[in-house]
């Protein structure tokens, strides 16, 4: 009998220190507001695989908010890849898509619409003004109690070869 309460006690125990699947925030963590990016080739078609991150302009953040774009275009914007959503405010927008490659082998084909950097050993997919934190001309407001679903067009896609 002592045996089967001493377990009762660690069972009530162990839910009380687990929070009984409870989310547990970072601390400071602002409230968050759903957002949605698509992104979109000057040719219409979506850009599939790219990271989207969103840089706040006007207040320091110190969690990553960052989106990955499906076969859609479509990111849904998460805070630290983990909690869905953006916190309020005004944000520059980075888009990048590289991928290496060893240029010790043949260096690989690639859309007419990608930057191939042979030092770098990368390939760009995404003008690379778009992951530039002065020159990306993307911005967006997150306004409190109002979902964001925009869609961004890449206006420069690049066709010289980067050495």
């Amino acid at each position: 009998m002592l045996r089967i309460i001493t377990l009762l006690l660690l069972f009530v125990l162990l839910i009380g220190l687990t929070g009984c699947n409870k989310e547990h925030r970072p601390v400071g963590l602002p409230k968050l507001i759903p957002c949605e990016i698509t992104i979109i080739n000057t040719d219409g078609t979506p850009l599939v695989g790219a990271f989207v991150r969103l840089l706040a302009t006007e207040t320091p953040i110190p969690w990553a908010i960052i989106g990955k774009t499906n076969e859609n275009g479509i990111a849904n914007i998460s805070v630290n890849a983990q909690y869905v959503g953006a916190p309020v405010g005004k944000f520059r927008v980075l888009i990048s898509k590289n991928e290496g490659f060893d240029k010790t082998l043949e260096i690989p084909k690639t859309p007419p619409n990608a930057y191939v950097s042979v030092d770098a050993e990368l390939i760009y997919y995404v003008n690379p003004v778009y992951s530039n934190e002065k020159q990306s001309p993307f911005e967006i407001e997150v306004l409190d109690n109002k979902p964001l679903k925009t869609t961004l067009t890449l206006v420069k896609k690049p066709r010289e070869i980067v050495r």
